[in-house]
């Protein structure tokens, strides 16, 4: 099967990643392809809190606008906000993200009886925006918790440990985390608050026969990289969140297996899926990875006929075409790039919110 490695790229596991941790002119480049230039507007649509229950912010990080970290309080008593904009906004399906790597990561360090998932509403919104549970811990801290908020199609993710409060303290504490996030202007509906449910055994793996056609196209025709770019645009749509997308209609979506059951991804695919696309949503990132089938211009050609992406929170990008759909479990090895919080090295970009397609050269060797 023939493989190509996108310039730059390294393989970095997705477990180690985590806890490490109206179509416009395409544009050719005669080098592999350098990162997009992104006129980011877009701004948190959150005012940060100075405190939280009491203790003061002590550090902020800020380096990736879409991407921000405020930490409250000490090594005993920390909150800490993760602001994003995600890939799939959806708090639901962020929040199973994030707590199934919370359960992966405290197992070994005291994880005990886990709250039942409730709802809570952040200021501003209409209806129930995000989910929240609580954990008890053994050792030296004694409890944890992890709450997801939708607003505007950002993610804010609260996460609080403690040493000194019990579960219903902890649960008391980022009730007053959500309730300190003030909304710069007025809150949208939210995405609903569902998961989609699990596939059928018979459409929840993939077929030898999808596997074997899903090879890669080393050298991809320009043809096929222009066909790749416009769908990219409606792919871009749909990973921001359009009506009838994963992250706005969950129920038309199941979730499939992966291979080796990992915690660090979340594989989707949709109930009406001929072609056999899906999306796989990476740790608790805000990425995501997806497969999505490209329009054949000439049906006898040997062309592209899908396309693996990394969705990155500023744009998707085209890592490969191949001749069929893209293996998720042979994908996850593109998920530690994704992780990495920088440029995907793509062969063609979009960045959401825009119709700007950047095609680069495939490389020559």
């Amino acid at each position: 099967m023939a493989s190509w490695t996108p310039p730059t790229h390294r393989a970095v596991s997705v477990a180690g990643a985590i806890i490490g941790l109206a179509i416009g002119t395409p544009t050719f480049a005669k080098d592999a392809p350098k990162p997009m230039p992104v006129a980011i507007t877009a701004t948190s649509p959150i005012a940060i809190p100075d405190n939280i229950d009491g203790l003061a912010r002590d550090e902020v990080k800020t380096a990736n606008p879409l991407d921000l970290l405020y930490s409250y309080g000490n090594n005993d008593e920390r909150v800490t906000l993760y602001i994003y904009r995600a890939t799939n906004p959806n708090a639901a399906l962020w929040f199973e993200r994030a707590d199934s790597v919370l359960a992966y990561v405290f197992k070994s360090r005291g994880l005990g009886a886990a709250t039942t998932i409730s709802q809570v509403t952040s200021e501003g919104a209409s209806e129930a925006n995000g989910l929240t549970r609580a954990y008890a811990l053994s050792g030296a801290y004694k409890s944890t918790a992890l709450a997801i908020v939708e607003v505007n199609r950002w993610m804010v993710k609260i996460r609080s440990t403690s040493k000194a409060l019990d579960v219903p303290g902890q649960q008391a504490r980022v009730a007053k985390a959500v309730a300190a996030l003030a909304a710069t202007g007025p809150v949208g509906k939210p995405h609903p608050l569902t998961l989609p449910e699990t596939c059928p055994d018979a459409d929840a793996e993939m077929s030898l026969g999808e596997l074997i056609t899903g090879e890669v196209i080393a050298k991809p025709k320009p043809e096929d990289m222009l066909m790749a770019g416009l769908v990219l645009s409606v792919h871009g749509s749909q990973v921001s969140g359009a009506p009838d997308s994963l992250a706005a209609s969950p129920s038309n979506f199941c979730r499939a297996k992966l291979q080796d059951n990992t915690p660090f991804a979340a594989l989707y695919r949709s109930k009406d899926n001929e072609a056999k696309g899906w999306t796989m949503l990476l740790a608790d990132s805000g990425r995501s990875l997806s497969s999505v089938p490209l329009i054949a211009l000439d049906e006898n050609a040997n062309g592209a006929r899908a396309m693996l992406t990394i969705d990155a929170l500023d744009q998707t990008s085209a890592v490969m075409l191949l001749k069929g759909i893209a293996d998720p479990n042979i994908a996850l090895e593109f998920g530690g790039q994704a992780l990495s919080g920088g440029p995907a090295q793509g062969l063609v970009s979009v960045a959401y919110g825009t119709n700007n397609i950047a095609i680069a050269s495939p490389p020559s060797n």
